[in-house]
């Protein structure tokens, strides 16, 4: 009797453990489908960002300064005419791609936000790998660590080359649709001029054969018959001096 007792109360054991055993996996079992899930909806999220970023040509980065790691989204590494992840980024690395011309105004734009905790933005030249130039609208914020010290910095780089390009077309339109209103002022001054100078030449012609005539006209009377008809076309000839 006490063995078969004791087999019971080890069955029992073993039932309840299988049990809790059960509940244990399955609880287990739906974590990982729930991790799953979220797995699935990051790498959805991160693919619809990764899209966005492709399409406007707009891209994060994330620095590291204590580390000196700089993490940059795929969109950079191709807006850079880089292959995404194709090399360690390093703010060095950084700005070796800025143009030559414009760097010295980045590390001032990037040491202002270091020292006094300010956000900033800037328009700057690329070199891509190629040789071309692109232009990019850079923003960035710095975070500190508490001793006062920056850690990090956050920030975006957006393409606006062809903006640019646009611009630069539409004030050289804007320019040349000055340049010719002004030379169409010009023309039409010059035309209003030579009109007038016809008018005055052509008037002034008419005016002296008509002088002419009413002189010759006066010429012929006779003084004492039409002296007051003399006096009236002299008149007139006095008026059309």
């Amino acid at each position: 009797d006490g063995l078969k007792k004791a087999r019971d109360e080890l069955e029992a054991r073993v039932e309840e453990r299988t049990a809790e055993l059960r509940v244990a996996n399955e609880s287990l079992l739906a974590e990982i489908e729930e991790r799953k899930a979220t797995v699935r909806a990051l790498r959805k999220t991160r693919d619809s960002l990764a899209d966005a970023q492709r399409i406007a040509h707009l891209g994060n980065w994330d620095w590291d300064i204590v580390n000196n790691r700089l993490y940059w989204s795929d969109e950079i590494y191709r807006v850079f005419g880089l292959k995404p992840q194709e090399f360690g980024a390093t703010y060095e690395a950084f700005l070796h791609s800025v143009h030559p011309d414009d760097r010295e105004e980045v590390e001032q734009a990037v040491g202002l936000t270091l020292q006094e905790r300010e956000t900033y933005s800037i328009d700057h030249r690329i070199v891509l790998p190629d040789g071309s130039e692109r232009v990019v609208y850079e923003q960035g914020e710095a975070t500190f660590g508490e001793d006062g010290k920056p850690s990090r910095m956050m920030g975006t780089v957006h393409d606006i080359t062809e903006r640019k390009k646009a611009e630069a077309e539409l004030r050289a339109s804007q320019e040349e649709l000055r340049r010719l209103s002004a030379q169409l002022l010009e023309a039409q001054e010059r035309e209003r001029k030579r009109v007038a100078r016809e008018l005055h030449d052509g008037l002034g012609q008419t005016l002296s054969a008509m002088k002419f005539r009413i002189e010759n006209a006066i010429g012929e009377l006779d003084p004492e018959q039409h002296a007051e008809s003399a006096d009236a076309l002299k008149n007139l000839v006095s008026t059309a001096q």
